[in-house]
């Protein structure tokens, strides 16, 4: 009697919209993972209309990996298309990754690994050069964002537990579609008691935002899901939404730009015009919030207390 083969122990979860441009290369690098750790690869469409899905289905015959590509693309979002992945995922480990960014050669075996020791793990993010660097500069030393309430991982590269994940309700998709959803995501891990840490054999090559416009409009949108996620904790970050406190702050940027600038004896560049946009949107989000009562429910998964998928 011959034993049916094991399913995988990592799901990774590619969550792509419109990624054309750069998904082959992260196929490339996920198909040269150096593992004896069983795993699969699920592709979640948020709504491509650039061919996307066929450069993923022709790529399904001969990967070296279990693939499928499932479609997400019922909502706008990456919260949204996170939680698909996680549900239509098999493996006790889930893995996420950025179509855009390339993952090192180790960086499932890394996942499989570091899960047993934590339930949430945040990876580290190298500068993605050409070539690639193995030793380019590092975004995120440790792996993760250290908070008022614990750690906290970033959504491009970060390895979890699929029971813990479903147990806290995935990622709240009455987010706005981009911002703050992995901080969020984080704070409710580490209320609920679970162990979130770095690991630094996490590895991926990340894709800085290029365009001034394109990393405003990312600036502005996270500005906004800031204001979401201090109404949703109120008790953590009730003070936030004070419209004094906002609207000050936003008066005070000419006079911080200055003092700045007088500081690093040099003219305020983009990281000046990022500041204003984002307390532009804090304001406007405190607007939205607290005089057109605009703050959806909260969208988490329902949780019926099986882990299995």
């Amino acid at each position: 009697m011959t034993t049916p083969p094991a399913g995988p122990a990592v799901s990774v979860v590619l969550c792509v919209l419109n990624g054309a441009p750069w998904i082959g290369r992260q196929l490339d690098a996920l198909a040269a993972q150096r593992t004896d750790v069983p795993w699969e690869l699920v592709v979640v469409d948020n709504g491509s209309t650039d061919g996307t899905q066929d450069l993923v289905r022709a790529r399904i015959g001969g990967f070296p990996a279990p693939l499928r590509l499932v479609d997400g693309s019922d909502r706008p979002g990456l919260p949204h298309a996170r939680n698909v992945g996680a549900l239509a995922a098999t493996a006790p480990t889930l893995a996420f990754c950025d179509c855009d960014d390339v993952v090192a050669p180790g960086w499932v075996a890394a996942a499989h690994r570091a899960t047993a020791h934590a339930a949430l793990v945040g990876g580290v993010n190298r500068v993605l050069g050409e070539p690639l660097d193995p030793d380019a500069e590092i975004l995120n030393p440790g792996g993760v964002i250290r908070g008022s309430f614990g750690n906290a991982v970033l959504g491009c590269n970060f390895a979890v537990r699929r029971a813990d994940y479903l147990a806290i309700g995935g990622f709240d998709e009455s987010l706005p579609p981009y911002g703050c959803d992995d901080v969020e995501f984080s704070l409710r891990m580490n209320e609920a008691g679970r162990t979130v840490v770095g690991d630094p054999d996490l590895q991926i090559h990340f894709r800085r935002t290029t365009g001034t416009r394109a990393l405003l409009r990312k600036t502005y949108l996270s500005g906004l899901a800031e204001t979401v996620v201090w109404a949703r904790h109120a008790d953590r970050y009730g003070d936030q939404l004070r419209g004094r406190r906002r609207i000050a702050s936003l008066l005070r940027w000419p006079g911080d730009t200055v003092a700045v600038a007088v500081r690093q004896r040099a003219l305020p560049g983009r990281s000046a015009a990022r500041d204003l946009t984002t307390r532009v949107a804090r304001v406007v989000g405190w607007w939205s919030i607290t005089h057109r009562r605009s703050l959806p429910p909260p969208g988490l998964l329902e949780h019926d207390g099986d882990p299995g998928p």
